[in-house]
């Protein structure tokens, strides 16, 4: 991704330079071929913008204003900054990051394999009786709107058992709480 016409139009030539005595070129012959692009974009907002959506499992940048970048991008799967940074530094364990990263646009929602991934974070609740009163009126609004009858029998039953005096819903006006 470039916001040069001219470079764009560069790196393909440079591309296929190399590509001509690449001892790999029959694999990476179609794989330029069917899936490499040069994009062209406006400016350096509008290339965070297709990065982010593209997700790629590897991003390099190389610009004159590094920082914005890193500071910038949020989808992918490793970020090289600078011309010393090289994908093969990761890749091969020496620098960074693993070679487990997310392919085909998951880094919008996923990242790179790390110690995280073998922590299991456990979550839970402890309502107090007292908060009752507060949550279940809305739970069973909640539950009745989505169709849930179950769940706002969960709600019904505890708000049954402390009584139901108070509610969620008590300092809504009565217009506006008719509609909830």
């Amino acid at each position: 991704m470039t916001t040069s016409e001219r470079t764009g139009r560069a790196v393909v030539a440079e591309v296929e330079r190399q590509l001509a005595s690449l001892a790999t070129r029959d694999i990476a012959g179609p794989a330029w071929r069917d899936f490499g692009s040069v994009i062209v974009v406006e400016d350096r907002d509008a290339a965070v913008a297709v990065a982010d959506v593209i997700a790629p499992e590897h991003l390099e940048v190389h610009t004159d204003d590094d920082d914005f970048y890193l500071e910038s991008l949020s989808n992918y799967g490793s970020l090289f900054i600078g011309p010393w940074s090289t994908v093969a530094y990761s890749d091969k364990g020496i620098a960074g990051t693993n070679h487990v990263l997310p392919t085909g646009k998951t880094a919008r929602y996923n990242a790179g394999l790390s110690v995280s991934r073998f922590l299991k974070p456990l979550t839970y609740q402890r309502a107090a009786k007292e908060g009752t009163a507060a949550l279940a009126p809305a739970v069973e609004r909640i539950s009745a709107f989505e169709g849930l009858a179950a769940h706002g029998a969960t709600a019904t039953l505890r708000i049954d058992r402390i009584g139901r005096t108070s509610g969620a819903f008590d300092d809504v006006p009565t217009a506006l709480r008719e509609q909830l």
